[in-house]
């Protein structure tokens, strides 16, 4: 053979490398796939499934005062720490919850004044790094 020859054979340098990135795909593709349904693709905590009864409390000039989230069914317990209120108002979370809420428990969020027809108040479920809206009310009544 010349060196001449050698040098300009390049038959099987296509055949080689099909093969090698066919391999790596086949192995990426399999890692993934595993990955899926395995459940090792993270995703964090999933929310609690429940369902809200909401009902607003009026005061003397018919003005939302507050509203009133009740629990009415639930498949897992709600831990209250994970709570939060968000919406269009400024309202909070009272005090003195239960560590974890079951069907019955009922939320009375106090609606601060500025508050319109119109405007949302939500309770929201936040854990390790994962959110949920749980619930949403829009106020009905004249604002506060």
């Amino acid at each position: 053979m010349q060196f001449r020859e050698l040098l300009n054979d390049d038959d099987a340098v296509s055949p080689v490398i099909g093969v090698i990135l066919m391999v790596a795909i086949t192995v990426i593709l399999a890692a993934v796939i595993g990955a899926f349904v395995l459940g090792f693709g993270g995703g964090g905590p999933s929310a609690p499934t429940a369902s809200w009864d909401t009902t607003e409390g009026l005061d003397a000039s018919d003005n939302v005062d507050n509203v009133t989230f009740e629990l009415t069914n639930t498949g897992d317990e709600i831990e209250s720490d994970a709570l939060s209120v968000g919406g269009d108002t400024t309202a909070t979370l009272p005090t003195g919850l239960p560590d974890e809420l079951s069907a019955g428990d009922t939320i009375e969020v106090d609606i601060p004044s500025g508050a319109s027809e119109g405007d949302s108040v939500t309770i929201v479920w936040s854990k390790d790094g994962s959110s949920s809206t749980l619930a949403t009310h829009e106020l009905s009544a004249g604002g506060v």
